[in-house]
């Protein structure tokens, strides 16, 4: 349900099971044989609606309804929207580059139009396609869908706006980072059975383009080595991710065993900084850009503008890693995120249209299986139960803790006010000081975050020390002070009427000097700061409410370059969510319970576009020369001239200008 305030959606206490399939095989093809109730419910709530009751206006009203898109993995996809998703796809953007995609071919074609709603559905009935739904479906689909993408008709087309949606099937981002990242580190780490790298398919490069083929994006055994050391060694603040030093196989030297979110902290937040030494600057620069991309696109407040950089940005990026990596690295995976920046300026933010929430939802599900010969019966009973505790839990007393009313993660149940307004009755109190004594504790709940103080957690897995205070300028991270908690301080101030408590972090604090103590790069917004040049200071304490956490790492490396340099993080806390600004010009309203962990905004980064030289020999001597009849790919007879930086898009998007304001 999307008519939710941004906390409550796509909650587990909000979504619906409306359709169980029953198993054990793959209903594949026939899937739309089980949803005929579902788009008959649908229709009617499209026509007819239902008769519902408004708690807040006391009255009666007709309730309507409409399915927006469907959200599922890539093979689902191809289940329910009736085109098939396997198949060769190919992409040549950088189009003038004669030697490192194709030998002496300029690509010229545009890209195709996207075709609207009705057109397609006309193309459906051209084809002769029909639903899953009609006798002999099967066989007529067979005969009508050589030559096509097509493989069937959609069921969802018999809702009368499914043609008009902009997007009817979204892409799930959870699955193709998972993926990409899976493709990458694999590749990168040279794991037998899983890198898309091998002898064979290197000396194909002969065949179809002019490049080295020795490869400089593999490590080797010593630098695997410092690698697995470093992940095995990682810690984080708590509830962040995963223990990760569990998928480290020192053995074997790789990874296994990484859940979705997993891979989803490791592209976004580790990437840039495991490769960085470990590989050459053009490579990391480039798995760096493909990092950087999902971490914009994955932000929680999103802009029209932002996603149309990340839309011409994101085909560069992919023309580097098709200049170093193989043929055989680009899967149909590593074409997909072309596509997903267009779909978040039309649908919004990714965390509203993936399939993280689903999958926990399955997960629980599952849990309710107690008679394995009867599956589908043990789930719609638990679900029927869970439902109906879940409704008589809203007739509740206030005190009873049910789902609605239990204290989140990391809240010590006492709200801090962040706009810090502070009336003359405080000043007053204040003004008397504090007590002669004073409360310390190991720990701290507070802005949605778990502190703790460097010799607590120097036993445990996590690291929840790290702190950073903002300076003058809240948008400049040069002025940003960083460091570690040592004590946590509780003061108390006597009044007449009660205690007025405030919480202190004594820290040990990093030289905020640019250069010295704290370096960033600009392009990628990397923040390090030298862990030797410590900041000798009598201001030492700050209120607990004004930190931010943050946690360091290392670089993996075999040189000692980096040695005393930490790469800083800043870590968006769980279930908090920053409403904006109302348009009343009142105060914006006070962070509540909403999505897992996501930065807050887009972080825009230069992506560059490098002049590429490609060497004129290559191993085998087997080569073009430059004088060779130029082979000219294009739709046309005359082809416009382009340069290698013009990154084309489709025509038909400039239609959908109007709506991004509207839809976002």
């Amino acid at each position: 349900m999307y008519n939710l305030p941004p906390w409550m959606c796509m909650k587990d206490t909000t979504m619906f099971l409306t359709v169980l399939v029953p198993g054990p095989e793959n209903p594949k093809a026939k899937l739309d044989v089980f949803l005929q109730p579902l788009i008959a419910e649908l229709k009617h709530l499209w026509d007819v609606g239902v008769h519902a009751y408004d708690i807040s206006l006391k009255q009666n009203f007709q309730l309507r309804a409409a399915l927006m898109w469907t959200i599922s993995d890539f093979p689902a996809y191809s289940m329910l929207s009736g085109y098939s998703t396997a198949g060769k796809l190919a992409y040549h953007p950088y189009r003038r580059n004669r030697y490192g995609f194709r030998k002496n071919t300029l690509v010229k074609k545009t890209p195709p139009l996207a075709l609207s709603g009705p057109e397609i559905l006309a193309s459906l009935y051209e084809l002769g396609l029909v639903k899953a739904t009609e006798p002999n479906a099967a066989q007529t689909n067979v005969d009508n869908s050589h030559g096509s993408g097509w493989k069937s008709k959609s069921i969802f087309w018999d809702l009368p706006y499914w043609k008009t949606q902009l997007i009817r099937h979204n892409l799930d981002v959870m699955h193709i980072e998972k993926n990409v990242f899976e493709n990458v580190f694999n590749t990168v780490m040279n794991v037998p059975g899983k890198t898309k790298d091998t002898v064979k398919l290197r000396e194909e490069l002969n065949q179809y383009c002019r490049r080295i083929t020795q490869p400089t994006f593999t490590l080797n055994k010593k630098e695997k080595a410092v690698l697995c050391a470093w992940v095995k060694n990682l810690k984080f603040p708590y509830g962040y991710v995963s223990n990760m030093a569990r998928c480290v196989d020192t053995k074997k030297l790789k990874l296994f065993g990484m859940k979705s979110h997993d891979c989803h902290v490791f592209m976004q937040r580790l990437v840039l900084v495991a490769f960085r030494e470990l590989l050459p600057q053009k490579v990391w620069e480039a798995l760096t850009e493909l990092s950087l991309f999902f971490k914009d696109l994955t932000s929680t407040t999103i802009k029209s503008e932002h996603m149309m950089k990340l839309e011409n940005d994101i085909p560069i990026t992919l023309c580097k890693l098709e200049l170093i990596f193989p043929p055989s690295f680009f899967d149909s995976m590593e074409h997909l995120p072309i596509h997903l920046a267009y779909e978040a300026r039309i649908a919004g933010p990714v965390q509203y249209r993936w399939m993280y929430p689903f999958e926990r939802y399955l997960g629980k599900l599952k849990k309710t299986v107690r008679n394995k010969t009867r599956v589908e019966g043990s789930i719609s009973n638990s679900y029927v139960v869970e439902e109906a505790s879940l409704l008589c839990s809203h007739y509740l007393e206030d005190n009873v803790v049910t789902r609605h009313t239990r204290v989140l993660r990391n809240d010590a149940g006492v709200a801090c006010d962040p706009t810090n307004n502070v009336t003359n009755s405080y000043i007053r109190d204040l003004a008397k000081g504090t007590f002669n004594t004073v409360t310390t504790y190991p720990g701290c709940f507070v802005n949605g975050f778990k502190f703790h103080t460097i010799s607590h957690g120097s036993n445990k897995g996590t690291m929840n020390s790290g702190m950073c205070v903002k300076g003058s300028n809240y948008n400049d991270p040069e002025k940003d002070y960083y460091g570690r908690i040592i004590e946590i301080v509780e003061l108390e101030y006597p009044s007449v009427s009660s205690f007025k408590k405030v919480v202190l972090f004594k820290g040990d604090w990093f030289i905020p000097s640019l250069n010295e103590g704290v370096k960033i790069h600009h392009a990628y917004k990397i923040v390090e700061i030298n862990e030797k040049k410590k900041w000798n200071t009598n201001e030492q304490f700050v209120l607990a409410s004004q930190a931010i956490q943050v946690y360091f790492c290392e670089y993996p490396s075999l040189r000692r370059n980096k040695s005393d340099w930490l790469v800083v993080t800043k870590v968006k806390p769980r279930f908090i969510v920053e409403v904006p600004q109302s348009f009343n010009n009142q105060e914006a309203t006070l962070p509540r319970e909403a999505l897992p962990y996501q930065e807050d905004d887009v972080e825009l980064h230069n992506i560059a576009v490098d002049d590429v030289q490609i060497p004129e020999t290559v191993n085998d001597g087997d080569h073009a020369d430059l004088n060779d009849e130029l082979v000219m790919e294009s739709e046309f007879d005359e082809a416009p001239e382009l340069n290698d930086e013009q990154v084309l898009r489709s025509d038909s998007e400039d239609k959908f200008e109007s709506y991004d304001e509207q839809v976002l």
